[in-house]
């Protein structure tokens, strides 16, 4: 009787012991595939950073110009080979580097304030500053077009005080996918910086793959506006439907493998 009972004790320790590892393994198996689970999805659900996209010569500072000199006839070859297309069709273009008295702090290689470097490109009586890049319209991702646009101060060098206006512009081929007119005016003297944003998962899907183009233009005649610092970004983010079916479809297979055997 005595050996029964010790038998039954056993066994019953030895499922205890069992059951307990069993559960330990079980509740192991489900924080690794947790963890798993975490790191395999956190490229998708981190913050997207936003990566600045080439444009050559962003703040006009080639050809190198002394101090109040310009030049109406700047050249791919003049900016290194690539750059900004100032054969406008209508108006003048051109790169200029500002004296003191058409920007407080530009005189020497001085930068204007809200500018960048000691040059600037500038466009008048309508004419178009213009840059294809090598940049291609992608899905999912949305680009961000930054500006500085200037108006240069009363009684300055040259004597042109009226401001031409402005249209930016972002195209994708010849189409285009963003664009801001005249919003702000600067004070004389003065740059303001303007931002055109798109998301391409707003456009039609014939548009991926083409070449994305810069272009600002006057929009008033006579006049002057002056721009710089230009830069684009994009940030490309996975869709969230995309996402959402992707951790419903994991955590499925979580919930089907924790789920216990039926016995007949």
């Amino acid at each position: 009787m005595r050996l029964r009972t010790t038998n039954q004790a056993q066994s019953v320790l030895t499922v205890a012991k069992e059951t307990a590892t069993n559960l330990l393994m079980k509740a192991t198996r489900t924080r690794f595939l947790a963890s798993g689970l975490v790191l395999f999805l956190a490229p998708f659900l981190r913050t997207a950073s936003a990566a600045p996209l080439t444009i050559a010569n962003p703040s006009f500072e080639l050809p190198l110009f002394a101090d109040g000199a310009f030049s109406n006839n700047v050249t791919l070859a003049d900016q290194g080979g690539s750059g900004w297309d100032l054969n406008s069709p209508a108006g003048f273009v051109g790169i200029y580097n500002p004296a003191a008295n058409t920007y407080a702090t530009a005189g020497g290689t001085g930068t204007p304030t809200g500018a960048a470097g000691s040059q600037l490109g500038y466009f008048g009586q309508g004419g178009e500053v213009v840059q294809t890049l090598s940049e291609l319209l992608t899905p999912l991702t949305t680009y961000t077009l930054t500006l500085a646009i200037g108006r240069r101060a009363l009684g300055n060098q040259y004597g042109n005080d009226l401001f031409n206006g402005y249209l930016i512009q972002l195209l994708a081929g010849s189409t285009v996918i963003a664009e801001e007119a005249n919003a702000v005016e600067p004070l004389p003297g003065t740059f303001v910086e303007r931002s055109i944003a798109v998301n391409s998962a707003t456009l039609t899907s014939a548009l991926y793959g083409s070449s994305l183009t810069v272009r600002v233009t006057g929009t008033q005649v006579p006049g002057v506006t002056d721009l710089d610092n230009v830069r684009l970004d994009a940030v490309t983010v996975p869709e969230p439907t995309a996402v959402g079916l992707l951790c419903a479809g994991i955590l499925g297979l979580v919930g089907r493998r924790r789920r216990p055997a039926r016995h007949c």
